[in-house]
């Protein structure tokens, strides 16, 4: 299980044929720096738990069958300082005011090919 990967700095499950829903465990690995699960085929929300990542610097999850609003606890994330990629999904509602805090972010890409 992904919990006992306390200390894993990095995910990077890129074009892996994964299938089903983002697990929340993953929210668990406070160490993480970098997590990559663009590419696949995940399904359901983007959860406001994502928020707690305090250490993650890239977050993608691009290109994925997710669905449903960008919660604003994405937010928090003020450690990302390279990409915040969500496009390719068929997210909907509008991106979140508090995505103005990721000031030290090189590419925000939550609005491609989503319903935004």
């Amino acid at each position: 299980e992904l919990v006992f990967l306390t200390n894993c700095t990095v995910l990077d499950f890129l074009t892996n044929r994964l299938w089903g829903e983002v697990p929340v465990e993953i929210t668990e690995m406070r160490q993480l720096e970098y997590l990559n699960l663009g590419y696949n085929q995940l399904s359901g929300t983007v959860m406001p738990e994502y928020g707690n990542l305090e250490n993650v610097t890239y977050l993608m999850m691009d290109f994925n069958n997710l669905v449903g609003t960008i919660p604003p606890e994405l937010g928090k994330l003020t450690q990302l300082s390279g990409w915040l990629s969500l496009e390719g999904n068929s997210l909907t509602g509008t991106i979140p005011q508090s995505f103005a805090a990721l000031t030290n972010a090189t590419w925000i890409y939550p609005l491609n090919q989503n319903d935004l």
